[in-house]
């Protein structure tokens, strides 16, 4: 397996982001692998300062176009993340591949994301992925044998392996930080047209799970519980989906008896997770109920964190 790494990106329309970006994560990779995916917009600025902050940095850019598929020609985004992430990882000279978006930044552990790849033991790495706009840090696989598996889901996508992985050690000395601009926005609707375009055999558990939380996202709460109500149907949804989606419908509902009810159906789904005692504990204080708050407040302060 070679040790050297291609760093791999779908770019739209990033001119204010992408030197920022590239200049980040270049001592990461000995080559960077852009390919632009805008749908009709008009292309900006990007792939321009992108040859020349590579040029300045010494390394090689590979540059890609993916196209949406006709009956979404005049979409505005892309239609696709994981055929245009795949194409991106198809166009890698390396065995190696270490993604990201453009509005990230590398903000520690360039020589331990070197030295993975140099010892060259394991199919996926695993490293934080801070997202600051939501104050939390989830653990991600970044640093990918690109021959290991492929990209799926046309939104949400996620690298899917041939056969699941040993992974390397989550390396928390390799930090990546999702710092986008505030004045950011259209993913919401973005993402509500690709995944109302997907065919119903198409629509696997876990993206209903998004146009769950994409609906919810809109106030749409019917169309929201609908879509939970289809994925809980699927045996192959998820557990923490459907950790999740039972704890937003608690969210939605105003009757403390059915929240409680659906917190507990939560917490049996997966027993280590604090978030449901937490809600149940509020809940009994809406019931008048403090003493059982206290209990659950106390059994989620014994429960360790994720």
């Amino acid at each position: 397996m070679s040790n050297k790494i291609s760093l791999c990106m779908i770019v739209g329309n990033v001119a204010e982001y992408i030197e920022r970006c590239l200049r980040s994560f270049a001592p990461v990779a000995d080559e960077i692998v852009l390919v632009r995916a805008i749908g009709a917009a008009k292309p900006d600025d990007t792939q321009a300062i992108a040859m020349r902050a590579c040029r300045e940095l010494g390394k090689p850019l590979v540059w890609g176009e993916y196209k949406n598929k006709p009956e979404h020609a005049d979409w505005p985004h892309v239609d696709n993340f994981a055929a245009a992430r795949q194409m991106s990882f198809d166009l890698a000279m390396n065995d190696y591949c270490f993604w990201c978006d453009s509005d990230d930044i590398l903000e520690s552990g360039a020589e331990h994301v070197r030295a993975h790849a140099a010892a060259a033991k394991f199919d996926a790495h695993v490293f934080p992925y801070k997202i600051s706009t939501l104050g939390v840090s989830i653990p991600r696989e970044r640093l990918v044998n690109r021959r290991a598996g492929r990209w799926q889901y046309p939104v949400h996508e996620c690298f899917t392996f041939n056969v699941e992985p040993v992974s390397g050690p989550h390396d928390d000395r390799v930090v990546i930080l999702h710092a986008p601009l505030m004045t950011k926005t259209g993913s919401n609707e973005r993402n509500l047209r690709i995944l109302r375009s997907i065919t119903d055999d198409e629509m696997h558990p876990g993206l209903l799970y998004h146009l769950h939380g994409e609906l919810q996202g809109i106030g749409d709460t019917d169309g929201s519980i609908k879509a939970a109500m289809r994925a809980f149907e699927d045996p192959r949804l998820g557990r923490p989906e459907r950790y999740e989606m039972l704890l937003n419908i608690a969210r939605m509902t105003t009757d403390p008896a059915q929240r409680e009810t659906l917190l507990h159906e939560a917490y049996k789904t997966d027993p280590t997770r604090r978030e449901a005692l937490g809600s149940l504990s509020g809940n009994a204080l809406d019931f008048g109920k403090p003493d059982l708050a206290l209990a659950y407040a106390q059994q989620m302060r014994a429960t360790p964190p994720p």
